[in-house]
């Protein structure tokens, strides 16, 4: 098979997009100040464990009980030391001469920042972050820099990317866009375009497109939401159709068609032994289990047996011994 520009590693970067696109415009808030606050104090009356990951801005818990918790150092925190309605950011790794110990917002028993957040701070922090995200992904386009070459034949997002992405999908981007009447689908649509337009070429993608057309080694593999393709940073992706290209040769199908005879004689092996293979509805109606009915197609194709008998298989008797025992 030829090398792939693709890492498994980058597999769930851009299937976050993959979404079900609303039929419906997101409802628009008209008073977001309001719904802010009550999103915050929402937070608040939740008395759950800390998390001892990073906070987010609007994960607020109650001043007003003790809510232990242990940071790295050991130290336990009372949160009801805290004001009212305010946020502790830790920074554990504090040195002597950092510019943190010269802020009064920093609370060195603490271990960190505590601040104040009210709606009109979320507010002004969500415009700006709307906006800064969108202008990171722009300037990571202009210096193309959207991915990082680590020459090994494979191409790996730029971690600024990936940090942008993961606030794109987030439930705090969602209100942020309602809240300033923007379609959260449409901007995720359009950073879908753009970072594929940036990374491939039209010209040379509809000139590929014609040249794989005629090459029976070349499979289309429509991209399906959750497949987990790497699509976006493939040269082969082709988006407007969203489908994969790749090149097959008789040695790759063979590999992966023996690993597909075997794993069907497993599972059928594995559900008899379980007495699975067959299940019964609440009126006694017997039914072929779910998980080995969709094999029965493959197992019924000219390329079952070709495999089958290569492998040595009589195809005959094992068709005719799983088709007994899905009647049985």
């Amino acid at each position: 098979m030829k090398p792939r520009l693709c890492d498994p590693r980058q597999m769930s970067l851009f299937s976050m997009f993959d979404v079900i696109e609303e039929d419906e415009p997101a409802p628009i808030i008209s008073q977001p100040l309001n719904i802010i606050a009550e999103v915050i104090h929402q937070e608040s009356m939740k008395v759950n464990r800390v998390e001892t990951g990073p906070v987010h801005v609007i994960g607020i818990e109650p001043a007003n009980h003790f809510i232990p918790e242990t940071i790295s150092s050991g130290t336990v925190i009372a949160h009801s030391l805290l004001p009212e309605g305010s946020l502790l950011h830790r920074h554990n790794k504090v040195q002597e001469y950092d510019y943190l110990l010269t802020l009064d917002e920093y609370k060195s028993d603490l271990g960190g920042l505590v601040y104040e957040w009210t709606a009109d701070h979320v507010y002004t922090l969500y415009a700006e972050a709307l906006d800064d995200s969108l202008r990171a992904i722009r300037l990571l386009i202009s210096l193309k820099q959207l991915y990082l070459d680590e020459g090994t034949g494979f191409r790996t997002a730029h971690p600024a990317l990936l940090y942008e992405t993961e606030w794109l999908m987030s439930d705090n981007f969602e209100l942020a866009c309602k809240v300033f009447q923007l379609r959260a689908d449409e901007i995720r649509s359009s950073v879908k375009s753009i970072v594929y337009e940036a990374t491939h070429n039209k010209s040379n993608m509809r000139q590929k497109y014609g040249q794989y057309k005629n090459d029976q080694k070349v499979i289309f593999h429509v991209c399906n939401d959750g497949t987990g393709w790497p699509v976006f940073f493939d040269d082969d992706y082709f988006m407007e159709d969203n489908q994969l290209a790749i090149t097959w040769t008789d040695e790759d199908l063979l590999i992966i068609f023996k690993a597909a005879f075997n794993d069907s004689i497993d599972l059928f092996e594995s559900l008899v032994n379980k007495n699975r293979l067959t299940l019964r509805t609440p009126r006694g109606k017997i039914y072929i289990n779910p998980i080995f009915s969709n094999e029965l197609d493959w197992i019924a194709s000219d390329a079952f047996e070709i495999v089958g008998n290569h492998l040595g298989y009589d195809v005959g008797l094992v068709r005719q011994t799983i088709a007994l025992a899905c009647q049985m």
